[in-house]
């Protein structure tokens, strides 16, 4: 320590001012205590040389820029490219359970971890396919979700962007192109088959099956959901004109357009929530995009609220004689009505006897 003020006066004699000034910075960063957030602490790759601080990046940034917090899936056996799930969309487009591919570039990318989630500030490499590149020669942010501070996590979730439609071009595919996965059908991109709604109808009793027009889109802690109309009911309780909110999920969840009608087979109730979609292609898609012999079968194929099987010739003539003389009975009421008729109908046969 006693030398370095004679280098600093000899460099000040000879130099000058300026290069004093880069002396003594180079000095002060070489005695600072380091960080306490190591490299891998932040699940950072061994060779990047900084930590980073991820607020900053992100007040940097607009809402184009995709910054998600991502959990790679527990298949994962190690590398630089990761399948990942979308746990939370601070900005960008891309929405909960939206499946990715993410690849780890540069010195400062993230050393993935089977089942680890990680704070990420996204790069578009091809969106049709969902593929995406995070890391960089200096850091961003990018970092092990675990190793954020409670500061930090809750000023990401108290200042969510909302999906615009500039950041909507760089984050979600378009709906018109990729032939062959499930876009055509109004599905996210990653899905990979078209279901077969026939064969799912048959064996979805008590399930709500219903085509439902989209009024407008929500942003709730992370998910993208939408508040819909009930337009025709197949099967279930829902009635025409209900609205109810939908959460797309899984690979083969609804791609959502404003305006459009989707045919939809619903999971959930009006007290939890609905779902639509999964992993596996279940039948649910753009109306207009639906067969004329899959909309002559469905119709074809009602059902009655609360029926469990297929109704028998005798009851359904008893629910039609029975509603005939009340029209204004509501779905719900003939809930009630189907149960009880054969017992009226035989009742007021008797007494007219």
């Amino acid at each position: 320590a006693t030398h370095v003020p004679a280098k600093i006066t000899c460099i000040m004699g000879c130099v000058g001012r300026f290069q004093l000034m880069v002396v003594t910075v180079w000095f002060a960063a070489v005695i600072t205590p380091s960080t306490p957030l190591t490299v891998e602490d932040a699940g950072l790759l061994s060779t990047c040389i900084c930590p980073g601080r991820p607020r900053r990046s992100f007040q940097g940034t607009d809402a184009s820029v995709i910054v998600v917090k991502a959990k790679v899936r527990p298949a994962f056996e190690g590398g630089l490219t990761a399948a990942m799930r979308v746990q939370q969309s601070f900005s960008g487009c891309l929405e909960k359970n939206d499946g990715i591919t993410v690849t780890s570039v540069g010195r400062c990318g993230l050393n993935f971890e089977s089942g680890k989630e990680y704070l990420m500030f996204l790069r578009p490499v091809d969106v049709a396919q969902s593929k995406y590149e995070v890391g960089g020669l200096n850091c961003v942010g990018n970092r092990l979700w675990s190793s954020l501070s409670e500061s930090n996590i809750k000023y990401f979730k108290d200042n969510r962007r909302q999906c615009s439609d500039a950041a909507l071009s760089t984050t979600k595919p378009p709906t018109t192109t990729s032939p062959g996965a499930g876009i055509k059908l109004g599905l996210r991109p990653q899905c990979g088959c078209h279901g077969a709604p026939k064969k799912t109808f048959a064996s979805a009793f008590g399930q709500d099956v219903v085509v439902a027009k989209v009024l407008k889109r929500l942003f709730v802690e992370g998910r993208s959901n939408v508040v819909v109309q009930v337009k025709v009911v197949f099967s279930g309780c829902l009635v025409v004109r209900d609205i109810i909110e939908v959460t797309s999920v899984g690979d083969c969840g609804i791609d959502w357009q404003s305006g459009q009608r989707y045919l939809m087979f619903l999971r959930g109730n009006e007290r939890t929530g609905f779902e639509v979609g999964s992993d596996i292609c279940d039948g649910s898609r753009l109306w207009k995009r639906a067969s004329i012999g899959l909309r002559a079968f469905l119709f074809a194929s009602k059902r009655d609220c609360g029926q469990s099987q297929p109704a028998t010739q005798s009851t359904r003539s008893a629910v039609q004689s029975t509603t005939a003389s009340s029209p204004t009975l509501t779905a719900r009421a003939r809930t009630t009505t189907t149960t009880t008729t054969t017992t009226t109908t035989t009742t007021t046969t008797t007494t007219t006897t």
